[in-house]
This record gives C-alpha cells, sequence and structure tokens, in this order.
C-alpha cells in the first residue's frame, strides 16, 4: 500500500494529471444526496479493504470535484461530478492468471483463485480476473460469460 504524498502517486500525476494509464483508473461518478464533507462521504464510500495508510493518501490529491482540485472543507452536493484516481498499488497483490484452460477463437477459460474477483469491486480493479486476462492476453473486449464469488474457485469462461 502507498504512504502519504509517496513517489508513486507524485510520479503518476506527474506523468500522467489525473488520468487512466497502466497503473492507473478514475472512477467517476455523479452523487445524488444531500450536502456534506466530501472527504468523509469518500471514506464512507471506500471503506472496503482499505488500509489506514490508503486512508492517508488519497485524499486531497487524488480526487476531484467537478474537474476542480479539492481540499479538506469542500463540500459535496446533488449533481456533482466526482472523480478518484485509484493506482494498481492500491490493490492487495494476486498472482496473474495463469494458462489458459481452453482458448480458440470464440471461447477462453481460465481457472480462478477463491482470492480473485471476476469483475472489479471494492479494492480491486486492476487485479479483477476480467481486467488482468485482457492486459495479460492483449484482449481488451474479453467478457466473462459467468462470474463466481469471490470465495469461490473453478473455471471461468470469456467470450
Amino acid at each position: 500500500m502507498i504512504a502519504p504524498s509517496s513517489p508513486l502517486v507524485a510520479a503518476h500525476l506527474a506523468a500522467e494529471p489525473f488520468g487512466n494509464g497502466p497503473h492507473a483508473h478514475v472512477f467517476r461518478f455523479r452523487y445524488e444526496g444531500p450536502p456534506q464533507r466530501l472527504e468523509a462521504y469518500l471514506r464512507g464510500r471506500y471503506r472496503y479493504g482499505r488500509t489506514a495508510d490508503w486512508a492517508r493518501s488519497f485524499y486531497p490529491e487524488r480526487v476531484r470535484l467537478d474537474g476542480a482540485p479539492v481540499h479538506a472543507e469542500t463540500v459535496l452536493r446533488d449533481g456533482d461530478e466526482v472523480a478518484y484516481l485509484h493506482l494498481r498499488a492500491d490493490e492487495p497483490p494476486v498472482p496473474p492468471p495463469g494458462e489458459p484452460l481452453h482458448a480458440d477463437a470464440w471461447l477462453l477459460a481460465l481457472a480462478k483463485s477463491d482470492s480473485v474477483p471476476v469483475n472489479p469491486a471494492g479494492v480491486f480493479y486492476f487485479s479483477a480476473l476480467v481486467i488482468a486476462a485482457r492486459e495479460a492476453f492483449g484482449e481488451p473486449e474479453l467478457t466473462p460469460i459467468h462470474r463466481l464469488d469471490l470465495e469461490t474457485s473453478g473455471p471461468v469462461l470469456f467470450a
């Protein structure tokens, strides 16, 4: 996990100021609700699987509100667009997808471990099986035909 003002965050923001890249993904959403402090809202929304180091490192440098930098007292209002920069380094390490169980022009079958989700969720984005498989096999449109729960291991089919 990364530390506040870590060299990794600084290097990413210098190379790609707040954008997607091989080691970062920007999550964007429209807020609907009553006014509240942005920092408190985000700490509640992104709490699953996060560490204290993450909590100290993400705000304010990795958050934008309607495209603008934020500060400790920024208030979130109904209709605001929130953007959060998620770094690959935020995620727990997981093994890369192994050799395919089956592969042809139409179908790819991979073995999923019980520690990796099929689709991005919570702290997992880059290490979700679908994202890791797209990267490993160079197929950006690869899509799971079904899914297995996080705690379930077994074959997953992609088309």
